[in-house]
């Protein structure tokens, strides 16, 4: 999890080892207790997470809002062979444009580990997970959630109506059966 205002990554918080409804629970206690709430709570669609966004969708937890993204999905600009891609050349602009991040090793390390190629279509690419995890000798998750942070995705007030409905729509990457996933 990262915290983020504008351009400022201020605190990462990680927790490992919980199940899907301690993470949830663990997400909703991080939200109620902040004193500034975030609009939104984008949470990785891809793996485990799945019934993180699915359990923080359930009515006790009406008033928490989530977004689940999928890094895989067709990015909105077709300069970029995915999400994963646009999201993470986001976060690269946002920290050139007098972004400021928590001096954090790991995720500077996990940063630098992203490197791009350009496909054959001329869509820019960032190299597999796979090859991050293995140079690393970890998965990526501080850069993972810093880069979720950066969808573009409008809030609306018609959205949040429909979220708090749990009347969820695929354009946001999810359905309502809780397809979501992990920070």
């Amino acid at each position: 999890l990262i915290k983020r205002v504008g351009n400022y990554f201020y605190e990462f918080i990680e927790k490992s080892g919980m199940d899907t409804s301690q993470s949830a629970f663990f997400i909703a206690n991080e939200y109620l207790k902040a004193h500034r709430k975030p609009k939104t709570i984008f949470i990785d669609a891809i793996g485990v997470g799945s019934g993180v966004v699915a359990r923080l969708n359930e009515s006790d937890f009406r008033e928490i809002p989530t977004i689940g993204i999928k890094v895989s999905n067709k990015a909105d600009d077709d300069l970029y062979l995915n999400k994963r891609a646009e999201l993470t050349y986001r976060l690269r602009e946002a920290l050139e444009d007098e972004g400021k991040m928590v001096n954090d090793d790991m995720a500077i390390g996990e940063l630098v580990a992203q490197r791009f190629e350009i496909t054959e279509k001329g869509q820019t690419k960032i190299i597999e997970k796979k090859k991050i995890k293995e140079e690393l000798g970890r998965s990526p998750d501080r850069s993972d959630a810093m880069i979720l942070t950066c969808s573009n995705i409008v809030v609306t007030n018609e959205y949040v109506d429909a979220l708090h409905e749990r009347r969820l729509d695929n354009e946001f990457g999810f359905n309502n059966e809780g397809d979501a996933g992990s920070w």
